[in-house]
């Protein structure tokens, strides 16, 4: 369980890391693909949108997390040993808000995109994702006789994940070739 806390603190540092290189400006953003950021920032979305839909839980953790003394580490880790839906609820909360932050200031600031060579449009993913994830609920969920929402949003938003670096990928084999497409 110690591997798991340090992936989501990866996690939360590849945003912190994304937002530099945001800061930076113009010329080190020309390798980023927004369209690709636009994919995981739904996918996270979608996976955690029970926490927005409920924020009975966020402002537990909130109370929660006020309530400690010192906040480090080993704090984290044994909050996530203990199961803790409060650590649970922060840890999906982090990342939601940071990639909803990076598509923010990459869509309101247009000069630092390289739209030429990100043409890959994000909705060429969405929707086959969106259609195999309904015809995959009842083969997954099969306790369930329904298409429950939030189990095809939940298993959508895997699937958009799994996709989400096309984009990227397109992005930096057309830059490779020197074109669009």
């Amino acid at each position: 369980k110690d591997i798991k806390v340090l992936g989501d603190m990866l996690h939360l540092l590849s945003y912190l890391l994304l937002f530099i290189v945001i800061r930076r400006g113009k010329k080190t953003l020309q390798g980023i693909s927004f369209n690709s950021q636009l994919l995981f920032c739904l996918s996270l979305v979608s996976r955690y949108s029970n926490i927005i839909i409920e924020p009975k839980h966020v402002a537990k953790a909130v109370q929660y997390f006020r309530t400690l003394k010192t906040f480090n580490f080993n704090a984290l880790v044994r909050l996530y040993r203990r199961e803790n839906d409060h650590y649970a609820t922060i840890i999906k909360i982090l990342p939601m808000i940071c990639a909803i932050a990076a598509c923010m200031s990459l869509a309101f600031d247009s000069t630092q995109r390289d739209g030429r060579r990100d043409s890959l449009r994000a909705t060429y993913f969405v929707w086959p994702c969106v259609f195999l994830a309904i015809i995959l609920t009842p083969t997954i969920y099969s306790s369930t006789s329904k298409h429950d929402v939030s189990h095809v949003a939940r298993i959508a938003s895997h699937l958009v994940e799994t996709v989400a670096v096309v984009p990227q990928l397109y992005m930096h084999y057309s830059r490779r070739r020197g074109g669009a497409g």
